[in-house]
């Protein structure tokens, strides 16, 4: 059997191997001067074509928790399979998998040469793929990946080594091994200080203040591990716009905040607000924080145009979710068990209470831009990612950290390099956004769902640049609607951009119904084998459409004059 989990010096070698095979995309860099309590270099990648200041910088981060094996491994494939794809000019091929359990086939896909030129060609894509070298090497010596006979250890109930291998400190019990390490995603200085965040530093607050009680301690302070320092000296020195930490195993595709609710309504509702800190002398004045679920307070996320930094970090991770999904295909129970969940972090992992997750690379990174400074790039978009849990016949016998390497990880790992693909494509076509009518034929559905990649939006541009314009007699059409179009729709699109309600009124009265009519014209056009019979129903469909506003609007204005006049 071929176990696809690497050692920690074989996952070294890789970076390596990257760097010399492919040096005109890849340079491999380490964070000199600064060692793991073991004695470890941690190495990372930068991958793109060239330097420049307006190149977006991009951080992906693996093997932040030492005993979820299969990202650094996925990682490490995705990129060799990324950089060979715009060395040989060809797409990235993923084959079929085929889970015997079940059985259940997922099928072969290919990922585009067009939007692999474009990460590599406009992105700096900054990669550590192992965070937590000395928790992996702990985790494989104290449950070896082989058995005796050759064969694989899932390790299952063992639970794995979560942390790094921070000494314990001194007066400690030996025999508790909780008492070595810190758990590195609870370390950033962001609610880090539990007792001054919350009302209640112990209720739903996935954190332990103390060492050797669980593994998940945050620390002796707030950024205390050469781990931590790591990242966000990468983060501050490359100014990073752009991260994602990808982690197992809770099916699920996530962004800030995880420390509380989320709100866009009152910018006084920060992390870094003294007024809503706990004070016990004082409790009335200053209760703290009451954690998410509660009603009392919520964290400030922006959401304003142009950038509307809110809804789109939640249109990138849906974004994410359908490329995995819709490499699933059509069978439902491949759909099924490749169904991620999206939301801000604090709402995704709480089962019937939502939980709390303070000190997280994620929120972190996010809030750089709300603490501000000199260098601070702003906006600053943050994410994270959990592969998905196996399906449910394949327990008991399977383990969440070490996905079995014929049943599991492959799954895991094409779900991985979809998903980063797909994040990494969404950036390099989309930043710098562009959000002004001066700079662009302005799209009001653009402007009304906020992303040019909404599915509705992508739907109505498929139309109009390609179902259109196959017959002469649509392109013609749609060149008159366009000329049409364009005569009006950048000020609507710039006056959507500064106004919720219209965008909001734009969307549920008139885009949604109208795509939900077109596919329902395009279904019917389908029946026609002739291409030119296809276009004529979708254009005798817009048409039916338009006339309808027409009449509608008419007869709306005729309505007010009528009511104007008998006042």
């Amino acid at each position: 059997m071929t176990i696809p989990y690497r050692t920690v010096p074989q996952i070294d070698a890789e970076i390596t191997a990257l760097a010399n095979d492919f040096p005109t995309t890849c340079r491999r860099f380490t964070f000199s001067g600064r060692q793991t309590h073991e004695g470890r270099t941690v190495a990372y990648l930068k991958i793109g074509t060239a330097e420049g200041e307006n190149r977006p910088r991009v951080l992906i981060t693996t093997g932040m928790h030492g005993r979820e094996l299969a990202p650094p491994d996925a990682m490490l494939n995705y990129l060799r399979k990324l950089l060979t794809a715009y060395r040989d000019d060809r797409p990235i091929s993923i084959p079929a998998f085929t889970d015997p359990v079940g059985p259940v086939t997922y099928p072969s896909t290919e990922l585009s040469i067009g939007d692999t030129r474009r990460i590599i060609d406009k992105l700096d894509v900054f990669v550590v793929p192992l965070v937590n070298p000395d928790g992996r090497n702990h985790d494989i010596t104290l449950h070896p990946l082989e058995n005796a006979d050759g064969t694989f250890n899932p390790a299952i109930g063992a639970g794995g080594w979560r942390m790094n291998r921070r000494p314990a400190p001194a007066g400690s019990d030996p025999a508790n091994q909780l008492c070595t390490g810190v758990d590195l995603n609870r370390n950033f200085d962001i609610a880090w200080n539990v007792e001054q965040y919350y009302t209640n530093p112990t209720h739903n607050v996935d954190l332990s203040t103390a060492p050797c009680q669980a593994d998940n301690y945050r620390g002796p302070s707030a950024g205390s591990e050469p781990e931590t320092q790591n990242l966000m000296e990468l983060a501050e020195t490359q100014a990073i716009q752009f991260s994602i930490d990808i982690h197992s195993a809770a099916g699920a595709i996530f962004y800030p905040w995880g420390i509380e609710d989320t709100q866009s309504d009152d910018q006084f509702k920060t992390f870094d607000n003294p007024l809503w800190n706990h004070d016990p002398a004082n409790p009335d004045e200053h209760p703290g924080r009451d954690g998410a679920g509660n009603p009392g307070y919520a964290e400030f996320f922006p959401d304003s145009a142009p950038m509307r930094l809110r809804t789109q970090h939640r249109i990138i991770a849906d974004f994410m979710r359908d490329a995995v999904l819709a490499a699933a295909g059509s069978n439902e129970q491949a759909r099924t068990a490749s169904r991620y969940e999206t939301s801000h972090s604090a709402a995704n992992f709480g089962g019937e209470e939502p939980e709390n997750f303070p000190g997280s690379m994620m929120d972190w990174i996010f809030a750089r831009q709300i603490r501000g400074g000199a260098g601070v790039p702003d906006p600053i978009f943050s994410l994270g990612m959990e592969i998905t849990r196996p399906p449910e016949s394949h327990e008991p016998n399977t383990s969440l950290m070490r996905p079995d390497p014929v049943t599991e990880y492959p799954k895991a790992e094409r779900e991985i390099v979809i998903a980063a693909h797909a994040y990494l494509k969404y950036i390099a076509a989309w930043w710098p956004p562009r959000t002004s009518s001066s700079t662009c034929p302005c799209f009001i559905a653009t402007a009304a769902f906020g992303s040019p990649y909404h599915p509705h939006v992508t739907f109505l541009r498929h139309l109009r640049d390609n179902i259109f314009p196959a017959t002469p007699f649509g392109l013609q059409f749609i060149r008159t609607l366009n000329r049409f179009y364009y005569s009006f729709s950048p000020p609507v699109a710039a006056y959507l951009n500064d106004h919720e309600t219209a965008r909001r009124l734009t969307r549920i009265g008139f885009l949604r119904p109208l795509v939900v009519l077109l596919r329902l014209a395009q279904k019917l056009a389908m029946r026609f084998r002739q291409r030119e019979a296809q276009v004529g129903v979708l254009v005798c469909a817009v048409t039916a459409i338009l006339l309808a506003v027409v009449f509608a609007a008419g007869g709306f204005i005729a309505l007010v004059v009528k009511l104007l006049m008998s006042q």
